[in-house]
């Protein structure tokens, strides 16, 4: 005699939504702004020059948090300082001397 292995489908109950520790939650989708994706900044972290620049010029960067994900990252000036404007001014009043554009 084969016996199936069953479960009663009233005995299952939904996964929990809260993170136990060190458990990583999947991060939010981007939103969508002019058919352009857009992430959510949560803190820029820190600032720095690089000489990567055409003809070796120092250019500005950023050390980005961003909402929802575990490992900041760094991105050029212009492309942070369109979009959050006011993060860009307050983390230069707390930090007046890292690099600022």
């Amino acid at each position: 005699m084969k016996v199936h292995h069953v479960f009663n489908v009233n005995l299952l109950t939904p996964a929990a939504t809260d993170p136990h520790t060190g458990q990583r939650q999947a991060p939010l989708p981007p939103v969508e702004v002019n058919g352009l994706e857009h992430f959510e900044v949560e803190e820029i972290v820190d600032s720095f020059t690089d000489r990567c620049g055409r003809g070796g010029k120092p250019r500005l960067r950023y050390v980005i948090k961003w909402a929802s994900y575990d490992v900041p990252t760094t991105e050029p000036a212009w492309s942070i300082c369109e979009d959050v404007p006011g993060m860009v001014r307050n983390f230069h009043y707390r930090y007046p001397d890292k690099p600022r554009p």
